[in-house]
């Protein structure tokens, strides 16, 4: 498990190599991963696109699913954080 002190991006590094074959085998593109703190708050927020066709709001619940579950096993993320899976196209 990753400290805080190996930096955000060590953790989006992670948290990408665990997703990726999630987003692959659901035919999504990963578009960006973004780990802050705001608010006293941390958010992991993952945003994904789909070619040639819009992504749908079951397309997220269904990866956001599928991404806790595998984080909860793997758990890369040292702390209590709000996960949120979106895409700028969402219809």
């Amino acid at each position: 498990m990753p400290d805080l002190g190996q930096g955000h991006k060590q953790v989006v590094a992670i948290v990408e190599k665990l997703i990726q074959p999630l987003v692959d085998e659901l035919n999504l593109k990963l578009v960006k991963i973004v780990y802050v703190k705001e608010n006293n708050r941390w958010y992991l927020r993952v945003f994904i696109d789909k070619i040639n066709e819009k992504v749908t709001l079951t397309d997220c619940e269904k990866l956001s699913r599928q991404i806790s579950s595998l984080l909860d096993v793997h758990d890369p993320i040292p702390h209590a954080y709000i996960m949120e899976v979106s895409s700028p196209g969402i219809k």
